[in-house]
């Protein structure tokens, strides 16, 4: 059951977290004339189950989604875990039962799946600390869980919630619900995030970050949520997707459209029957699907072939053809072997295209099995790549060198403990003084080599940031993260040897940002900001400036213009 008011919220619930609002961005973006662009193409799913809760509830089915080789094995698809959690109402606003039961997800995976990549993502941020404590806890019994890599931007595990897991993929993603009844039994209608307005776009993010399978583990099912809230309804009707799959959705998404699209397609479908192989027309639920698909023989939830039955007029223009052949490429990375028979081919000489299109798939067949998608590359993204002239750095820049501190006679457990924290406070002051301003991250990578710890628990961070706080006025912490030790005279740091890989441009302190732009402005003179924005981002190593080195140049030209330091107008200038 749900609470009296529908909709409605518990304010003792509500999480005390600064949230970024979205929506007021994308108006702000819309009233300085940003055009907004439809997504049209979606390939980073490997199963379109993925993707079709999506598809019809944001997109209105507009969004074309491409099928997976491989429908039905299960480390693929979406599915609901039910557990009898406990949500700790008024109390610690967090789930233990249904975190155990994440972990248990977690360990699941690595032991049968260790060459999935797993994110877990929380609906709350209370949750989200619950899940990284009981999986500290089980780390000291569980190999597998200290086997965790956690360094990997890209790759690595991690454990997150609905507000910050914005830009970041895995194959396995393990969605934590959290909120439940309580002890009494009791379901209230706040599902934090979820009650405030963009919580359906941040739900839409977190559920589409899979690309092979979403397991949502919950402690509640889409029929106790009672609600009129926009944005919790949309967390009611996924619920209710993860159980029941495509059917839940008002509009027919199932696996195949069941009828060959034209007479070229029968008869290509009744050559396939007569050489005793299944094929199933029009593989796909939305946007791009496959004419025919042959199943595996010995492999019922595998396709060992995809026929394409191309129509020799519409396929004569550059730009079908162009966009065939990335068609194509997509499928192939999501494990297709792509066959393509064309029409007058078929009608001039049947016989022939028949004995090709046996031997495609007998050697399908023959061949290595591609049930997993080949590994993922870019498709038709062109990244333009320049190389860093590390001999032509400006004389002002000083060399970059990742943190060291020296190791203690410590063990991890004793991290943040009474007895441990002067050296840990010496380490902190060591860095500051050497390296600052240094990113909180970098401090705490320092510190984990130097101490030996595997995962840096929320717990630590807590501890670390007491002891910053105590240092003060002599080391501060900004807003952002950055630790500075008081009087230190900011410096441009950069790479000056290949050996050393160049900093995440979040790493490196505003004021560093802006310094680098102030003294290029000095040396080159007046210059078109695009030209001098690559040029800056060279300096730094970074080989392709990408939206959040874009950003964070922005934000330094747009605070040194505030302060009054150089002027932007068709150039950049210093005043």
């Amino acid at each position: 059951g749900g609470s009296g008011v529908p909709g409605g919220s518990d304010s003792e619930d509500e999480e005390d977290i600064e949230v970024l609002d979205f929506e007021s961005v994308l108006d702000r973006c819309k009233a300085q004339g940003l055009k907004s662009l439809p997504l049209n193409w979606h390939y980073r799913s490997q199963h379109e189950s993925l993707i079709s809760f999506s598809n019809y509830t944001f997109y209105e089915g507009r969004l074309h989604t491409f099928p997976g080789a491989t429908f039905d094995a299960p480390d693929l698809g979406v599915e609901l875990f039910s557990v009898n959690g406990v949500y700790g109402r008024g109390t610690t606003q967090d789930n233990p039962i249904e975190a155990e039961a994440v972990v248990d997800r977690v360990l699941f995976h690595s032991r049968h799946h260790p060459e999935s990549t797993i994110g877990v993502v929380a609906l709350s941020a209370k949750q989200q600390r619950c899940i990284e404590d009981a999986i500290d806890r089980r780390s000291e019994q569980e190999r597998e869980l200290q086997d965790l890599v956690m360094d990997s931007r890209l790759d690595g595990f991690f454990v997150k919630n609905l507000e910050t897991v914005q830009g970041d993929e895995r194959d396995i993603i393990i969605f934590s619900v959290g909120y439940g009844p309580d002890q009494y039994g009791k379901l209230h209608n706040n599902f934090g995030p979820m009650n405030k307005q963009g919580g359906g776009r941040r739900l839409n993010v977190a559920v589409t970050r899979a690309r092979r399978k979403v397991e949502v583990v919950s402690s509640i099912t889409a029929g106790d949520i009672v609600t009129s809230n926009p944005s919790t309804l949309l967390l009611k009707k996924y619920l209710d997707y993860a159980d029941r799959g495509v059917e839940s959705l008002p509009v027919d998404l199932t696996g195949s459209m069941g009828e060959a699209e034209s007479p070229f397609e029968e008869e290509v479908i009744s050559s396939i029957r007569e050489m005793g192989y299944d094929p199933v027309p029009q593989v796909g639920e939305a946007g791009y699907r496959v004419d025919i698909g042959v199943r595996y023989p010995s492999k019922p939830g595998s396709f060992v072939l995809g026929v394409e039955c191309d129509g020799a007029t519409y396929h004569s223009a550059k730009v079908a053809r162009d966009r065939d052949r990335l068609r194509q490429s997509v499928l192939e990375n999501l494990g297709w072997t792509i066959h393509r028979i064309w029409s007058t081919a078929w009608f001039s000489d049947r016989k022939l295209e028949e004995q090709r299109l046996h031997l495609a798939i007998q050697t399908a067949i023959s061949g290595p099995a591609r049930s997993q998608p080949v590994a993922q590359t870019p498709v038709a993204i062109e990244i333009a790549v320049e190389e860093v002239d590390f001999d032509g750095l400006p004389n002002w820049t000083w060399a970059y060198e990742e943190p060291r501190v020296p190791r203690v006679p410590y063990s991890s457990k004793d991290f943040g403990e009474l007895h441990a924290q002067e050296a840990i406070r010496r380490q902190v002051r060591h860095l500051v003084e050497g390296y600052g301003p240094i990113h909180e991250d970098e401090v705490i990578g320092a510190l984990r080599k130097a101490w030996n710890i595997g995962r840096f628990s929320e717990r630590m961070r807590d501890s670390l940031r007491a002891i910053v706080r105590g240092m003060a006025p002599g080391v501060h912490r900004s807003s952002t993260g950055f630790l500075s030790a008081q009087g230190r005279e900011v410096r441009v740091r950069v790479p000056k040897s290949e050996a050393v890989a160049p900093r995440k441009v979040e790493h490196v302190s505003p004021a560093e940002l802006q310094l680098a732009i102030l003294n290029l402005l000095s040396d080159a003179g007046p210059s078109e900001p695009d030209q001098f924005r690559a040029r800056w981002a060279r300096m730094f190593g970074w080989r392709r400036v990408g939206p959040d080195i874009e950003s964070a140049f922005e934000l330094a030209v747009d605070e040194l213009v505030a302060n009054h330091q150089i002027v932007l107008d068709p150039q950049l200038r210093l005043l």
